[in-house]
């Protein structure tokens, strides 16, 4: 999945539905090595377009952006995801995912 780069941030759009068979897919290492490159900055995965995902999906997902922002030095993230998803995450693990996402939804470019 190819992001979409301004002002140093890149977005990748997720679509459908995840789970742990895709979840590198989603966001490349090799992509990000190739963004940190050209001087990105930040990192978003847009939930826009995701329908749904499983726990042990969003858990890894969750851990790659984590693992990303330390390995690169790089600011991750999620952002346009419904307040389904919210709550969805939220059900998964309340004391990890508040930290993540206890500022609401960012719009993404």
């Amino acid at each position: 999945m190819e992001p979409i780069v301004k002002n140093n941030i890149g977005i990748f759009y997720a679509k459908g539905f995840i789970d742990t068979t895709n979840v590198d897919l989603v966001v490349p290492e090799k992509v990000i090595i190739q963004l940190v490159k050209e001087h990105v900055q930040t990192i978003f995965i847009s939930l826009k377009e995701v329908i749904s995902f499983n726990p042990r999906s969003f858990m890894a997902l969750h851990k790659n952006l984590l693992d990303y922002k330390e390995k690169f030095r790089i600011q991750t993230g999620l952002c346009d995801y419904s307040v389904k998803l919210y709550q969805q995450i939220l059900s998964y693990e309340k004391n990890i995912m508040i930290e993540v996402l206890s500022r609401g939804s960012v719009k993404c470019l």
